[in-house]
């Protein structure tokens, strides 16, 4: 259930609400600019308390599913790919080659995990 992929996705969401947070804080505190550094030292703690927890309320709250009008989408939009599926004639001629991959064992770490998890 936990694969890389949902690993990256909590990362890469928990940025960017992180950085919203974080933006809000700092217009936050503009607007208090004239009062206390007392005033703006609340704001940011609160900031960065919610930053401590956001990856677990993440984790833990059901997600917020936003429904979007389709008149939004423009209908005539148009995804093309340069490449194509198909072998050219002395592609398929040829036999493919198996790749040896050396069988590591399940306690070696997963470097691309532990990298993104820093």
């Amino acid at each position: 259930m936990w694969n890389q992929s949902v690993w990256f996705s909590l990362f890469a969401s928990t940025a960017a609400k992180s950085v919203a947070l974080l933006g809000t804080a700092y217009i936050f505190a503009k607007l208090l600019a004239r009062r206390s550094a007392a005033s703006r030292h609340i704001v940011w703690t609160a900031a960065f308390l919610a930053l401590l927890a956001l990856p677990i309320l993440s984790i833990l709250l059901p997600r917020l599913h936003i429904a979007i009008d389709p008149s939004f989408v423009p209908s005539n939009a148009v995804f093309q790919t340069a490449g194509s599926a198909e072998r050219s004639p002395t592609e398929s001629a040829a036999k493919p080659t198996a790749i040896n991959v050396p069988n590591f064992p399940s306690s070696q770490l997963n470097w691309p995990s532990l990298v993104l998890l820093l």
